[in-house]
Formats: structure tokens, sequence, C-alpha cells
């Protein structure tokens, strides 16, 4: 009996053996990561969504001074672009990141109706709610977008050399 308890306790440890051995490797998903091609259409599109945000404090003044017109004709024309460039972003961030942008967008784009319905009815502060939620939401746009390289100038990559 002693020694089929031996044999037995061999042929677990053997069996054991093999089948730890067999397993293989177990998989580790990649987290995704952003192509220098999805990079460069960001990067692209990125200073004409800048400009445009530098352009909410004249939206601003606009509202506060009532200028009305000032204020439908900035919405449809650089914020009008700014909507458009907001779409070729979304449509090149990743895959999990892509329905985040794409309603932080349209928050935005109903954020400039609010606005321009405001200037139709010349309702101050309604378009001052409608102009809050905007900047708001255009800083969460931008705040959703992925790190970009910073581009290495000739000048930067000597001094960069020299330093090392």
């Amino acid at each position: 009996m002693f020694r089929f308890r031996a044999l037995l306790s061999c042929l677990f440890v053997m069996v054991a053996f093999v089948l730890v051995s067999c397993g293989g490797p177990s998989t580790v998903a990649v987290a995704p990561t952003y192509t220098e091609a999805q990079l460069q259409k960001i990067q692209q599109y990125l200073p004409e969504i800048q400009s445009a945000y530098g352009r909410l404090d004249a939206l601003g003044a606009a509202i506060q001074d009532r200028e009305w017109q000032e204020v439908r004709s900035t919405i449809r024309g650089p914020f009008g672009s700014m909507i458009q460039d907001l779409k070729y972003v979304t449509s090149n961030l990743l895959p999990a990141d892509q329905k985040a942008a794409r309603d932080v967008s349209r928050s935005i784009f109903q954020d400039f109706i609010e606005i321009d319905q405001a200037a139709v009815a010349t309702n101050v502060d309604a378009a001052l709610r409608g102009f809050e939620s905007a900047a708001k939401d255009i800083d969460a746009f931008l705040g959703g977008l992925p790190e970009m390289p910073t581009a290495s100038t000739p000048a930067t990559a000597a001094a960069e050399a020299e330093a090392t």
C-alpha cells in the first residue's frame, strides 16, 4: 500500500509538471495607442480649434455689449468651423475615447444653438448661460485629447545632443 501511494504521488507530480509546462504564457492585452497618422491628423485641426477657443473672450464681450449681430456671426463663422474641426478630431481618436468626445462636441453644438436663440430673442442671461456652458465644454474636449508630442527642431536636437 505504501508503494502504491508513492507511485500515485509521483504520478500526480508528473501530471502537474506537464500541465504547468504546457500551459503557455498568458496573453496580456496591450492598451491601444495612437498611431503617428492619428496624432498628425489631430495636430492638423488643433490650431484651428485653439484659435476659435481664443475668441471666446470676444464672444463673451459681444454678449455683454448686446451686439447680437456680432454674436450670431461669430457663432456661425469661427465657432461653426470649430464644430466641424471637433468632428474631424473625434474621428481620429481611439474608439474608447470617441464616444465621450462625440458627446462633448454635441453639447458644444447645443450650447451655441442656445446662444444663437438667445441672441435672436435678445436675452442676455440665456446667452451668458450658453456661453459659460460652451466654455466649460470646450475645456473638457481639449482636456480629453491625447498628449501631443512636441516637434523637435534642429536647434532643439542640437542643444539636447550637447547636453548629453
